[in-house]
This record gives C-alpha cells, sequence and structure tokens, in this order.
C-alpha cells in the first residue's frame, strides 16, 4: 500500500495517524490504494488532508466523485456497476491514470459544514 500511495504523492513513507480506521478490513483488502487515500493523515512526517469520495447513480450508470482535498484537485469515474467505480478509482490513483481537474470553489461536499459554491 505505501508503495502505491508513495507513487501517488511522489513520498516514500506514509503512516496512519491515531484514530484512523483499521487497515486491515475488506475495503482495505479490496481497493487498497483508495483505502490509503482515504485515511492517511500524515506523510513524511507532514500533516495530510485525507480524500474523499462520493458514490451515486444517475442515468443507468454508477459514478464515482473524488476529492483530493490536500492537492485541491477532483476527478469522476463512471461505470455499469458500483464495484467497477471503486475499482476504477483504486487502479487509477495508484497507476497515476484518473484525470484531475483544479477544484473550483471551497466546496468539499455536504458533510464539510462549508457549502459555499463557487
Amino acid at each position: 500500500m505505501s508503495e502505491r500511495l508513495s507513487r501517488m504523492y511522489e513520498a516514500n513513507q506514509q503512516t496512519l495517524s491515531s484514530g484512523d480506521p483499521e487497515e486491515n478490513c475488506e475495503f482495505s483488502r479490496e481497493y487498497p490504494t483508495l483505502f490509503a487515500f482515504l485515511t492517511v493523515s500524515r506523510m513524511n512526517g507532514k500533516n495530510r488532508l485525507t480524500g474523499t469520495i462520493l458514490v451515486f447513480w444517475e442515468d443507468g450508470k454508477a459514478k464515482l466523485w473524488v476529492n483530493d482535498r490536500d492537492r485541491k484537485r477532483v476527478s469522476f469515474v463512471t461505470g455499469e456497476t458500483y464495484a467497477e467505480v471503486l475499482r476504477a478509482c483504486d487502479e487509477g490513483i495508484a497507476q497515476g491514470t484518473l484525470s484531475w481537474r483544479a477544484k473550483k470553489g471551497s466546496y468539499d461536499g455536504p458533510w464539510q459544514g462549508n457549502n459555499k459554491r463557487s
């Protein structure tokens, strides 16, 4: 897992800080890079904003919005099933193949308390 995450962030170490989810769960085994993207809050001794995702169904397709809060960018994945978009996201992060866009405004999702959209 650290090798995949290191490629993404051009770093060579990662650590989970206390209070983070347990690493040995079904989700972390199935989607290790996505799990790290969502949970690793310290890298190389520096704080890092964890990523967020939103998974939903629209127009007969599974869709996933990826929010890299640390780098202020977003990406979108579409597929036939939820498993397909989660797998594509995990592989895209690991291989650096997601098509990232600069995040506009300060909206981080409905769970953040700052619901202002720009």
